[in-house]
């Protein structure tokens, strides 16, 4: 090495150094970013508190539900038939959780799975309804080493799914039912 290329690495190293030094942020972005962490850790925490709270309430309503006891000493866990409000109440229930969780996509959020098949003469798509993921992605037109079909995705491999948020709810499409 000669003494242009030390100088040269030594520039380098000071104008790294300078860059970091200068695009660090301060203390008061570093607490300002902090707080917001903490505040949304606080927050989450919170929320899962009162999910389990609402968890063990239904729990609880459910036990004592499945316990009561029915005219002729059988329980209502054991009567043949329920009554129709409180097979109303437990959907009205249900409906209430899917709403909260899925927000406006509500609608989405039960339905049957199925497949979609997309062909042409060179390329075959098979989609699930289910969370919008591909199942098969096949080139027709050619084949693997051993005479297998040309797979371009592995449909186990890899995640396919958007997330965004909707007000305070996390959304998922593979949670989501696709016409």
């Amino acid at each position: 090495m000669d003494r242009n290329s030390i100088v040269g690495f030594v520039l380098i190293a000071a104008i790294l150094g300078l860059y970091t030094w200068y695009t660090m942020p301060s203390a008061e972005e570093q607490a300002r970013y902090q707080w917001q962490q903490d505040s949304l850790a606080q927050v989450e925490l919170e929320n899962r508190g009162r999910e389990a709270a609402a968890a063990l309430k239904e729990k609880a309503a459910q036990a004592a539900l499945s316990d009561t006891i029915m005219p002729g000493g059988a329980t209502l866990s054991e009567a043949p038939v329920l009554d129709s409000a409180a097979v109303a109440s437990q959907d009205s229930v249900l409906a209430m959780q899917l709403a909260q969780r899925f927000g406006p996509f509500t609608p989405a959020s039960s339905g049957e799975g199925s497949e979609v098949v997309i062909s042409n003469e060179r390329l075959q798509v098979s989609i699930n309804t289910f969370g919008a993921r591909p199942t098969v992605i096949r080139l027709k037109e050619y084949s693997t080493y051993h005479g297998t079909p040309l797979l371009l995705a592995d449909p186990d491999s890899g995640t396919y799914e958007l997330r965004f948020m909707v007000g305070n709810t996390d959304i998922s499409t593979k949670d989501l039912y696709f016409t």
